[in-house]
């Protein structure tokens, strides 16, 4: 298992520097469990998930 940094702002995801752009393709792709909120602002919020291979 490793831990990976997502951004969200708007509609849009970066993953590991990639942009998705639907949260249900992010869920089809990944088991993710959110396990801590770094940082929380109305437009921006980073996360930290589990990849769960």
């Amino acid at each position: 298992m490793q831990t990976v940094i997502i951004i969200m702002f708007g509609n849009s995801w970066i993953l590991n520097g990639n942009i998705i752009n639907h949260c249900s393709l992010l869920r089809k792709c990944l088991d993710i469990k959110m396990h801590n909120i770094r940082n929380y602002d109305h437009s921006l919020v980073l996360c930290t998930f589990q990849l769960l291979e």
